[in-house]
Formats: structure tokens, sequence, C-alpha cells
């Protein structure tokens, strides 16, 4: 026995062909009811099985035109649909003629009993038994068959709006934004989270341009990116990059964007749609990870530091007149240096200590303001004392105080300040380790350090370090004679606080120094002043545009500009590739006076550039 299989769906007519093959049919196929009809008039079918909703003719209009052609009308017709599954629809279907009517999906055994009903039936009838369907006006078909096709259009667009409200709600509310554009990069359309994170109203944003919103660089990576995947004729899977685009102040924000390209029937590119997602947490959480890095290299360049005796007041006294520069007026510094004794200590680390412990005193006033003491004593620590700490032996002791009157702490910070990642800055603001870099010094020098706080009343930090008697190779600490000038200076790094250390360091040398904490700036600002500036110091790890890539631009407007590098850390940069590239001299952090000096005059007397 041979079935039609009508269905537009190929998936639908392999499985329909498996069931009925499995129990023993012959089968044919066809994917809508003209292609049935040709079929059919061919002949050999004796029994059709069709779907409604079909391209061309559907299901309906080749049930209706078989049971009124007097050739055709015997063969049983079996409207099978998930579509139009109502009673109205199953009583049309029986009205124009169908044999029998089922539902998708069903289950093998119940939809081959229906087959074997239908065709029992039509085998105990003789053609000229077939019923033949209630006759119909043109108008009265075209209204039933209206009403039920409104009726499934009317449903679909319920389900649409509901979808479609569904959809704009999470649009509107999530934290990402969610765009489209046109294929010349002009925004159509912009979710409200473009407020939260560009500072734009969507309707500031929709007919805008995609280059307004972002530097030159990332706008040549974009449009590369979405010149390929429109080239490509395809949509893919999209595509997925970082850049950074400029808020509505002109600040830098970093993004991670997904988008594609979408084509249309024909697989041309017509517009671009996508997401982008904030990752400035993201950022911050690398640079901190870069920052510990950095810790750990100061480890292990200092391991190799000769320990000798060291003279602490003198460190003391250079730290605090340089710290003295560099804090608000607001912060008053008082001194009491009593001691003159020494420790089995390297200078650069007890530099460390002091600097560490000063700064975070001076960071803990910066709202209010406050006064900053600091104290060198030497003092004897018997028994009843070192017992309580076993770190501690009796003896002779210098002892360090720094205090501040600021916050304070409360006890379960307290108790964390020393360990490692601890910190109570904001994210960005520190990595956790200064006070840990400082526990280990001290502890690496027989010595101990404690802390005293109470909130809104301050801190007080001391540090035992054992005095030493020895005093060969010991020399009064005192800063050389470092080489200077007066030439013209940039300097640039992401951290404000390096920024203003390294130009103090720089114009107690005699130089002229103009700071900038932004990459891009830095190239505007040389870009229109290309003749002020004999020589470029820049940070090498920085946002929107690293530290090489800016010396390539940079050279670019002006090829004789000599560059010195500042890095803790990068695989990026070395000095054999600064070399390749023409920077003159890579410099490492953290920024020693004396090396920074020492640099820079070097560059100078080897050829570097006076305007």
């Amino acid at each position: 026995m041979n079935i039609l299989i009508v269905d537009d769906k190929e998936d639908n007519r392999n499985l329909l062909e498996v069931l009925l093959k499995g129990n023993g049919y012959d089968v044919e196929a066809a994917a809508n009811g003209a292609k049935a009809l040709e079929k059919l008039k061919a002949g050999g079918i004796e029994l059709i099985i069709s779907d409604v909703l079909m391209p061309i003719m559907d299901g309906f209009q080749l049930c209706r035109k078989v049971k009124t052609d007097e050739a055709l009308r015997h063969i049983p017709f079996i409207i099978y649909t998930a579509t139009y599954t109502g009673p109205q629809d199953e009583a049309f279907a029986i009205k124009i003629g169908a044999d029998q009517f089922i539902q998708k999906p069903c289950e093998p055994d119940v939809f081959m009993e229906a087959v074997r009903d239908v065709m029992a039936a039509a085998k105990g009838r003789d053609i000229a038994s077939t019923p033949v369907p209630v006759p119909m006006h043109e108008e009265e078909m075209l209204k039933l068959y209206s009403e039920r096709l409104v009726r499934k259009l009317e449903q679909k667009m319920l389900e649409l709006e509901a979808s479609e409200r569904k959809y704009r709600m999470l649009a509107e509310n999530t934290l990402d934004i969610i765009w489209a554009m046109d294929l010349d990069l002009t925004f159509t359309y912009v979710n409200p989270a473009v407020g939260r994170l560009m500072g734009y109203s969507p309707e500031e944003w929709i007919g805008s341009r995609l280059p307004k919103h972002c530097d030159e660089e990332n706008f040549v990576k974009m449009a590369q990116i979405i010149s390929d995947e429109v080239a490509k004729g395809s949509d893919g899977g999209g595509v997925i990059l970082e850049v950074v685009l400029l808020n509505k102040n002109r600040e830098p924000v970093p993004v991670e964007i997904h988008g594609r390209v979408m084509l249309d029937e024909n697989g041309a590119p017509i517009f671009l749609q996508g997401v982008t997602r904030d990752i400035s947490e993201r950022k911050r959480a690398e640079k901190m990870r870069k920052d510990l890095v950095k810790q750990i290299l100061i480890f292990a360049r200092q391991a190799n530091e000769e320990i000798k005796p060291v003279q602490v007041d003198n460190i003391l006294k250079e730290a605090l007149k340089f710290l003295r520069s560099s804090v608000p007026t607001s912060i008053e510094i008082r001194q009491n240096i009593e001691s003159d004794s020494l420790i089995m200590a390297d200078p650069t680390q007890v530099h460390q200590i002091v600097m560490n412990l000063c700064t975070n005193a001076a960071q803990a006033m910066d709202e209010k303001g406050g006064v900053l003491s600091v104290g060198l004593t030497d003092v004897q620590l018997d028994a009843g004392f070192t017992k309580t700490y076993e770190d501690l032996k009796p003896g002779d002791y210098l002892k360090l105080s720094v205090s501040d009157t600021g916050s304070g702490m409360p006890p379960d910070v307290m108790k964390a300040i020393f360990e490692p990642y601890f910190t109570t800055k904001m994210p960005g603001e520190g990595t956790g380790m200064g006070l840990a870099t400082v526990y280990g010094i001290v502890k690496n020098f027989g010595g101990k350090i404690m802390v005293e706080s109470e909130v809104e009343k301050g801190s007080t930090f001391t540090v035992y370090l054992p005095i030493t008697k020895k005093r060969t190779g010991a020399a009064p600490y005192q800063e050389k004679a470092l080489p200077s000038g007066t030439e013209r200076i940039l300097f640039i790094d992401d951290e404000a606080s390096i920024a203003k250390i390294g130009s103090q360091i720089l114009e107690r040398l005699g130089y002229s120094v103009t700071t900038r904490t932004s990459s891009v700036e830095a190239l505007e600002l040389f870009r229109s002043k290309p003749k002020d500036f004999d020589l470029v110091i820049t940070d090498m790890t920085m946002p929107n545009m690293t530290g090489d890539k800016l010396a390539i631009e940079l050279m670019k407007i002006r090829t004789d500009i000599p560059i010195i590098i500042c890095t803790g850390y990068s695989k990026k940069i070395s000095d054999e590739t600064a070399k390749d590239i023409g920077i003159k001299a890579v410099a490492y952090k953290p920024i020693v006076k004396a090396d920074l000096a020492k640099t820079v005059r070097k560059v100078f007397d080897a050829g570097g550039s006076k305007v």
C-alpha cells in the first residue's frame, strides 16, 4: 500500500517515513500541496497524510482539491497538524472532506491505529459510496478558511506580544548594553544600560556613529573586525573583542563586545547587533595581579642585596623630607629622632619600611587631615617583655614608631592587616601587599612589628629591630651627588602617586617635568606640542595604550624623541625588544632616585635630542 506524506519540513517527513515503512507501507513524499497534486495525478497513491501549514498550497487547500476531484476523492485523507489543533479546526477539516484529524505530536501506536482505521474504512466502501464533502460556496469556504487563519494569527500575535514584553523587560533592566547599528556604523537601537555605563541617554546615543565613542586606535581595531565580518557574507558565530570606549565625560571605559552581522534572506549583510559589557572590575583585578608580581620581583631582587650595618636615622630623615612634599598640607608631620644606632639590614629595605608605614598613616588622614608622628629611639627589652613574643630575644633594640590621628581600625581589621592580599582600600587602589611586605622584611631582620588602634582615634605601628655593635662596612647614610639637568621631560604613568613621585624626583634634579596619567592624553598633548619636550618617560602597562605602542606613536610624530620605558614586570618588553622599537632605555620599578637620575642623564648624554 502506497502512502503520500505531505509536509514542508524534511525532519517530519523522515520520521513518518520511518514509522510507516516499519509497519510495512510504501511511502512517497511531497514538500507542499502543489507537489502532492503532481504525484497524485501520476496515480498509485492510496492514502494521503498532510500537514496544514505549508508554502504554495497548504493542507486545507490540498484536502479540498482532492475531495472535489472526481478522480481523487476516493483517496482517504488524514490531516496531521501541530498548529490547527482546536475543535473548530477539526470540524473545518472534516467539513472539507478529511477522513481523520490527528494532532501532533502523537504516540506511534495511536498514530498507526488511526492510519489502519482509515485504511480499513476505505477498503469497506467502493468508489460510488465514497462520501462527497458537503458542497460549499466559494464565499463560504473563504470565510471559514479566513476565520481559522485569523484566529491563528491573533493567537500568534498574542504570543509574540508576550514574548516582546518579556524581552523588552530583560533588555531594559540588564546591566549590559544591548545595541544595533547600520552598516555605516550608526546606532539604531540601544537599551537604557547605556546611561549607567556611558552617561548617555538612549535618545542621545541612537543616531550617533561609532567613531564618536572611542579613540582612533580602538575605532581602527573595531572597524577592521567589522569589515572582515561583513566581507564574509555569513554571520558565523559572531566575534568577541576587548576595546576601550569613551563615556560622555571622555573618560576611558574598558568593555567586552559580543557582536555579529545580521543577514537578509539572501545572505546579504543588513545590520549589526550585539552586547557590550563593562569589564572595569576585571581589569582592576588584572592590574592588581600585575602589582603582586612586582612585589614578588622586589623580594627577588632584594634577596641578593648585601646585609650590612645600617644607620637608620639618616634614612628616616631623608624619607620624611620626601614625604613632606607628597602629602597634603592638612597633615602635620612631627618627628622625634633620638637614636643613631645601627642595625644589620639593607638600606633599600629600611627605606621601604619607613615609606610604607608613613604612606599608610597619611592615607588614613586624607579626608580630614591630622598629625603624623614618627619616633626613633633606643630601648632595652627584658625577658619579661620578650617572652610574650617568640620572635624577640632580650637585648638592645631600635624602636621605630609611626602614629596617625586618622580613622583607626576595628579589632577584626587589625588582626588581618599583615596578611597578604588584605586591604581596606577600594578595588584598584591597593594590592594588600604593603604591610605584608613590611612584616616580611622586619621578620627577616630579626625584629617585630606591632599595631595598636582605636576607631576614630588613630593607629600606631611599632617596629623593634635588634641593634648591632658592628661598624665594619658601615657609613653614615647620605645622599650622593646625582647627575642632573635642565631639560624638559614628559612623565606618564596611569598611577597618579607614581606620576607624582617621578615628577618630584626629576624636578629636584633640575628638570622641567609635565605629567600625564593617561597614555591617550599624553599622545594628544605631544601631538599638539611636539617640540615642547626633550624626553618622554612612560610606564609600560597602562589601559587604552601600552607604553611600547605609545612610544611608536610618539616617534611617528618626532623620530628623534628619546623615550625611556618604566616597568615593574612585563613579558612584552625587554632591553632587546625596546631597542628594536627605538626606545633608548628600560627603567625598572620601584622607582629609585639614583637609578632614574643616572638613566635619564645617560640617555641625554648619549645623544638625546634637545629642541
